[in-house]
């Protein structure tokens, strides 16, 4: 698959107030997508994109795909405990840029775009950043310096990350570690029960 072999190149008072808010509510949630799991990050819109992103970056085949193996709860939980505010900031800035543009760069909406056509959009960028080197090294350097970014910034910034976080969760994930890869909960030889006085010396750490 192509989207694969690219990644191996990169890793919303009175009582009609109260009336009127409470309508507004009932219709939102309607549309409101739905999940069995409960975001700390994330908003629930926030998450349902990230979750076909993911899925579009690792989707389901002959093994599971990233909504299997629960990467967007994984990710949602990583970045809210391990990552700055400012890398926060410029993750969540970088996902409305990517949803905003999509239309533009794939010609049909993001609400309504099926997973492959998000991952029409995602080769994209990657095709563009293996083309272009410079995309990447001008992208690496403006990440170090603070200050304002602009678009171009945030979409290079969240594809970049978006990627190489799903394929680093989804390896890491208890269902792929143990019924997709090899797996072996002890590693190496184990002799439980064994007489001291037959074991050799201790091996040193030079």
């Amino acid at each position: 698959m192509e989207r694969r072999k690219a990644l191996k190149n990169i890793g919303a008072g009175t009582f009609s107030l109260f009336a009127g808010s409470m309508l507004f509510s009932s219709l939102q949630s309607c549309s409101r997508p739905k999940l069995d799991w409960r975001p700390v990050f994330f908003t629930v819109n926030e998450a349902a994109q990230m979750e076909k992103i993911c899925e579009a970056i690792l989707p389901k085949s002959k093994t599971p795909g990233a909504t299997d193996a629960a990467v967007v709860p994984h990710l949602d939980a990583s970045i809210f405990t391990m990552d700055s505010p400012r890398e926060r900031g410029y993750f969540k800035e970088g996902l409305r840029v990517f949803v905003s543009r999509f239309e533009e760069n794939i010609g049909v909406s993001f609400g309504k775009a099926t997973v492959n056509e998000v991952g029409q959009g995602i080769n994209g960028y990657l095709r563009g950043m293996d083309k272009n080197p410079k995309l990447l090294k001008s992208y690496m350097s403006d990440l170090k310096i603070e200050g304002p970014k602009d678009r171009g910034f945030f979409e290079v910034h969240f594809v970049f990350t978006v990627v190489n976080a799903t394929i680093w969760s989804y390896l890491t994930s208890e269902l792929v570690g143990e019924h997709v890869m090899a797996y072996d909960p002890v590693p190496g030889v184990y002799e439980g029960c064994v007489a001291t006085d037959e074991q050799p010396m201790a091996w040193s750490y030079l």
